[in-house]
């Protein structure tokens, strides 16, 4: 299974949060046998991980200029699952495409963009949520503070 991580800050140095279960995770996929690409932004700790691929896009603030560029990695890898995190709602542009032209996406709930005082994210992040194929929310949210409930819109 080719397993796509979509997070723009992740780094080699952490103190932890979902830049540290990405690479975990990552390791334990690849170690298992799947086939993992992180898809991230320029940082001066590039991350890398054994058997992983890393694509690095260019650093930038302009959130729809990096939506549209994760976008185009993703269909150009083409992915059969994605992970990514609610902040900054970096897989939206690629989600807008019908479900049968996209792999399915599983977003983690992060830092609640409302929360931090990031109401121009907010909006982006609900949207994001509500059009994921699943969500779950991280372990660095507390249930009681999570910023979406975990849910799926596949049945088993």
């Amino acid at each position: 299974m080719h397993i796509a991580m979509v997070h723009r800050d992740l780094h080699q140095r952490t103190r932890g949060g979902i830049c540290a279960i990405y690479r975990s995770l990552t390791a334990h996929m690849a170690a298992r046998g799947h086939t993992v690409t992180l898809i991230t932004q320029q940082s001066a700790h590039p991350v890398t991980v054994d058997g992983a691929r890393v694509v690095t896009l260019p650093r930038t603030d302009n959130m729809t200029a990096h939506r549209a560029s994760v976008a185009a990695v993703l269909d150009r890898i083409r992915p059969d699952v994605i992970d990514c995190s609610t902040w900054e709602a970096e897989t939206l542009t690629y989600l807008h495409q019908l479900p049968e032209y996209r792999a399915p996406i599983l977003v983690r709930g992060e830092f609640s963009a409302r929360t931090l005082g990031a109401d121009d994210l907010a909006a982006a992040e609900h949207e994001l949520v509500h059009l994921a194929d699943a969500s779950s929310p991280s372990a660095t949210t507390p249930p009681e503070t999570s910023p979406m409930p975990t849910t799926s819109r596949h049945q088993p």
